[in-house]
């Protein structure tokens, strides 16, 4: 466009402007764009309840759990949002076919082992639980934090996590024991059962592979 258009373009334009104006009141105008305002704060407020429901059903009973720690819905979803930023600056990945093999037959030893001293095969079930958390590169850190983590992607497995260490944890009642200490191995199977799964990254590539 040279120079000399410029001018007739720019009143064009005012010329387009006036007329819509002259046909259309005030008032519409207004009432339009109150009615854009509206439709994006509708549509802020469709975005946030659908990320709140993911958030709710990737962290499952851990969301509730997370209200109640921290006292209230927004705090608990800032915690849960920091854990998923923090998970996903780790380098999480799947157990390979050698170390599922390893674990396997680990997991074979404590059992049988299980039958004559069931508190040392407990507790070597719950080391094999730490050394897949390691080989997946998950943070070495305490108890709690090791829940954080795997709030992220396992949420489901947490309340196994919980209950196996409260079993192993208790003062015994020779009564009890062995009961409560095959109840802390039925936990930490599915533990294991579920760490030795792939991780969410690469469950999500291999869907992505077969739906081509």
């Amino acid at each position: 466009m040279s120079s000399e258009s410029l001018p007739n373009a720019f009143a064009l334009v005012q010329h387009t402007y006036r007329d819509a104006f002259a046909v259309f009141p005030l008032t519409v105008w207004i009432g339009i764009a109150v009615a854009l305002v509206l439709v994006g704060v509708g549509l802020l407020f469709v975005v946030r309840d659908r990320r709140l429901r993911s958030l709710k059903a990737r962290f499952g009973e851990e969301y509730g759990r997370a209200v109640d720690e921290y006292g209230s819905e927004a705090a608990a979803v800032q915690e849960l949002r920091a854990r998923e930023r923090r998970v996903r600056r780790l380098r999480l990945r799947s157990l390979n076919m050698s170390q599922r093999q390893h674990v396997n037959g680990e997991w074979v030893k404590v059992r049988m082992l299980f039958i004559e001293n069931p508190l040392r095969a407990v507790r070597n079930a719950n080391h094999i639980v730490k050394t897949i958390l390691h080989e997946r590169g998950y943070r070495d850190e305490d108890f709690e934090h090791r829940l954080e983590d795997l709030s992220v992607d396992h949420a489901s497995i947490l309340g196994h996590y919980r209950a196996a260490r409260a079993l192993t944890e208790q003062e015994f009642d020779p009564r009890t024991a062995t009961e409560d200490l095959r109840q802390a191995m039925v936990h930490y199977d599915a533990i294991i059962e579920e760490l030795k799964q792939p991780t969410a990254q690469a469950k999500a590539q291999w869907q992505e592979l077969r739906a081509h």
